[in-house]
């Protein structure tokens, strides 16, 4: 798991509370972060995603999707997304884990 999905996890879970029965839950998330690769700028990318908590708050359920932009070489445009390069769609489905 990346850091990103665990910080969104985290969010999430404090968002969502612990098993308070309150009903399923929806949530989006959008995040653009910088690209890097061998410490070379690559682009930016749209991280977005789509989930639902079940009422327990122990699981949850979704779609995920990221889009990799081409960098753009004017200075100050570091997150233009005008030039889309590849984009990878997914489910996403997470139960939560007690020690």
């Amino acid at each position: 798991m990346s850091d990103w999905d665990q910080a969104f996890l985290k969010a999430l879970y404090a968002v969502r509370g612990r098993g308070n029965g309150s009903g399923p839950s929806s949530f989006k998330l959008n995040h653009l972060p910088l690209a890097w690769a061998s410490g070379a700028y690559i682009g930016p990318v749209r991280m977005s995603m789509v989930v639902t908590v079940e009422g327990s708050g122990n699981r949850f359920s979704g779609l995920s999707s990221q889009t990799l932009y081409q960098a753009s070489p004017t200075p100050g445009h570091e997150f233009d997304q005008s030039a889309p390069v590849v984009t990878i769609t997914g489910t996403i489905t997470a139960t939560r884990m007690t020690p």
